[in-house]
């Protein structure tokens, strides 16, 4: 759920798919990649994405870097304005849980 924008240093899909045996799931940003339009939909994405989060394949609470007050927000949008590049993933917290 997400995207590279840069050279992907460190990411050897050769080793990992022949010697690894991982298993990736992919798609393109924001769609659908026509020649995958009769099988897939926006929803259905969405919705494959949940159930893989809900069944613990998609662990996606170690991307976030970042958890901030929202009163805090306009230094991190500053950090990120700046490019600052140990931003994964930011989260603005609005009190604390019940």
């Amino acid at each position: 759920m997400g995207f590279f924008q840069n050279e992907t240093l460190g990411l050897r899909l050769g080793d990992e798919f022949h010697h690894n045996r991982i298993e990736l799931i992919s798609t393109q940003i924001s769609g659908v990649a026509p020649e995958g339009s009769h099988r897939w939909s926006k929803p259905r994405l969405w919705k494959a994405a949940v159930e893989l989060q809900h069944q613990g394949r998609l662990d996606l609470l170690p991307l976030i870097t970042d958890t901030v007050p929202f009163e805090s927000a306009p230094a991190l949008f500053e950090r990120l304005d700046k490019g600052d590049a140990s931003i994964l993933q930011s989260v603005l917290s609005f009190g604390e849980a019940a």
